[in-house]
């Protein structure tokens, strides 16, 4: 019997991630996470895979070529492009952007969207929030993905995701300023710690799910969120009666083509249901719906913690952001520079 809420696939094409973000299920490099992430989906399992969701869930409607991972890793990722425009789905693709080759192969390639993910405009906060990467290659990339757009005629939307924190709304202005002199939208989102089992950890008493604990260093990054996790969880439980969106109309597989629990979850053992391609879509979602991490994850509020009303992010965040700018210091102000129409001084 086909599913007929699935209406998008989440796809990790690649294995590893190139950064390790602190509020991301990557960033904490446990050794399960090092196990599972590895190795690169071929053509030939992505063509297998959306053939069969296709079949499967005939409310399929777009690929995201992303979950934990970055997707520009993969050497073939505008043939894979390819192969999902083929089959008449958007493409999506969310990257950090350390790296970037083949663009024009990319752009061609008929991709929808390709957004990129930053949190600062200077090394210092970037540094904080995307560790590992170099704000400084993020700008040179996001010129040659404007230049590759142009010279290619493509109609991809280049959308820059902006990662709010309590202490970067100056770098907010700056980077908004820098993306949209480069044709690019700019999207800021109020940042969210994952995943589901460092969530319910952090509201535990002794601070612990199952294996799962929220240590010294989670506190130290949820100290900098704009918008509290108890905060955002209480908003979360006030929404009555909304589906959990993860669970009905997104089906996450990683790299080596199995199914996870959810597009939150952690990448532990309990969470794998099975090779996408070996079971039938009835036969995940079933296994999905009875799992007790969905249980103990719906019960703390925490599907509506990701989608929580923007005007009560705003409300908020904003606040919470205006009170610690008042205790701080001003930090010197930064000229924007390196894209053409773009140099000014903010």
């Amino acid at each position: 019997m086909p599913i007929t809420t699935i209406r998008q696939l989440q796809i990790d094409i690649f294995g590893p991630c190139n950064l390790r973000c602190p509020t991301c299920l990557v960033g904490s490099s446990t050794s399960e996470i090092r196990k599972t992430f590895k190795g690169l989906m071929s053509p030939e399992t992505f063509q297998a895979i959306l053939d069969k969701a296709k079949s499967e869930a005939p409310a399929l409607a777009q690929i995201a070529m992303h979950n934990w991972t970055e997707p520009l890793l993969h050497p073939l990722l505008p043939e894979l492009v390819q192969i999902a425009k083929k089959r008449d789905l958007h493409v999506y693709v969310s990257s950090n952007l350390n790296l970037l080759r083949r663009e024009d192969d990319l752009l061609r390639s008929g991709l929808d969207k390709l957004a990129v993910s930053v949190s600062g405009w200077d090394q210092e906060r970037y540094g904080v929030y995307h560790k590992g990467g170099d704000i400084a290659a993020v700008k040179a990339n996001m010129q040659r993905l404007a230049a590759a757009k142009a010279r290619t005629g493509s109609s991809i939307r280049l959308v820059c995701i902006f990662h709010r924190y309590r202490d970067n709304r100056r770098d907010e202005e700056m980077m908004a300023s820098y993306a949209h002199a480069l044709g690019f939208e700019f999207a800021p989102t109020w940042a969210f710690f994952t995943p589901v089992e460092k969530l319910l950890a952090s509201q535990s008493a002794d601070r612990c799910y199952g294996d799962v604990r929220f240590d010294a260093k989670d506190d130290e990054v949820a100290h900098r969120l704009a918008v509290p996790i108890s905060t955002r969880l209480a908003l979360g439980r006030a929404i009555k009666d909304k589906p959990c969106i993860p669970l009905h109309t997104q089906l996450p597989i990683d790299a080596s083509g199995d199914v996870r629990l959810c597009c939150a979850s952690g990448f532990l053992a309990d969470n794998r249901i099975g090779q996408f391609l070996d079971r039938s879509l009835e036969q995940i979602q079933e296994t999905r719906e009875t799992h007790k991490l969905c249980h103990d994850c719906g019960a703390c509020g925490i599907p509506n913690y990701y989608y929580c009303p923007a005007e009560d992010l705003d409300r908020i965040g904003n606040s919470l952001r205006a009170a610690f700018e008042a205790e701080q210091p001003q930090r010197p102000r930064q000229a924007i520079g390196g894209a053409k129409g773009a140099s000014q001084d903010l």
